[in-house]
């Protein structure tokens, strides 16, 4: 880890938000290293490493899906299926919201002792958290090959979903993080808010559940549609344009946002931390 001693970059990246995210991105080397030591170490000494998670989510899957497929009336071929599907980016987005709020704080011997663009510390938490879903996606491959769960052309668009999604997570990691580390509350309430966002967001349940009059309250809320198309595709759907355009229009709202948070608080995360 000596290299940490060196600035990662040339001293221009500290002239505008933009080109600090330009250098950070150009560090890639740097915070693909940190992701991949942060998924090793979190696994050190384990007999199979991160398929942890990847068994963690089997069984979760193929426990409540049994349960909750009876509760809600629907077949075990159809609810699984639409269960893993779900749960696949939600713990993807979860884990980003969360450890976005810790981003700085985690990262404060790097900050307080190297000059680097924090927007590295963004791209390493969504590496790291997309590592993590690469290793889950077999659980999603069993269900469906197993269930014997139709994959038409739509499985084509599922991996944009991801691009999408992916594309999203660092402006939510600096937004997060810049505010926790201000204001240390807003990761209790952000845990808070994420319990019950669970609960809400069509996850465990089906939005044909809430029939026609009601399907709008699902509608409604920006998450299902960031899980819709990476669900949809893989269930043999195409995505509905609403859910397409929702995603396009909170990427391009959540990045000028965080841009212009960035650009005017990032100088005092230092003395923040």
């Amino acid at each position: 880890m000596a290299t940490l001693s060196r600035p990662i970059v040339d001293s221009h990246w500290q002239e505008s938000a933009t080109a600090e995210l330009r250098a950070g991105l150009g560090s890639v080397r740097m915070w693909a290293m940190l992701a991949h030591f942060d998924v090793v170490s979190r696994y050190r000494r384990t007999a199979i490493g991160p398929f942890w998670q990847t068994l963690t989510l089997a069984i979760f899957v193929g426990s409540l899906g049994f349960v909750y497929s009876a509760l809600f009336n629907m077949e075990v071929s159809t609810y699984v299926p639409f269960l893993t599907a779900s749960l696949l980016p939600w713990l993807f987005i979860s884990t980003i919201i969360n450890e976005g709020c810790t981003v700085f704080v985690e990262g404060e011997p790097i900050i307080k002792n190297t000059r680097v663009p924090l927007s590295m510390f963004a791209f390493r938490v969504t590496l790291r958290n997309f590592i993590v879903l690469l290793h889950n996606l077999p659980v999603l491959v069993l269900v469906l090959l197993i269930l014997g769960s139709p994959v038409g052309w739509p499985v084509l668009l599922a991996p944009l979903g991801l691009v999408l999604i992916l594309i999203n997570a660092p402006w939510v990691v600096l937004v997060l993080g810049l505010l926790t580390t201000r204001f240390r509350d807003i990761q209790q309430l952000v845990a808070i808010l994420l319990q019950v966002t669970f609960l809400v967001t069509p996850i465990m349940w089906s939005p044909a559940l809430l029939g026609g009059g009601r399907a709008f309250i699902a509608e409604l809320n920006p998450l299902h549609h960031f899980l819709e198309v990476f669900r949809a595709p893989v269930l043999g759907a195409v995505p509905a344009a609403l859910s397409y355009g929702v995603v396009l229009i909170t990427t391009l709202v959540g990045w000028t946002g965080a841009l212009a948070l960035f650009r005017r608080y990032r100088s005092r995360v230092a003395y923040w931390l």
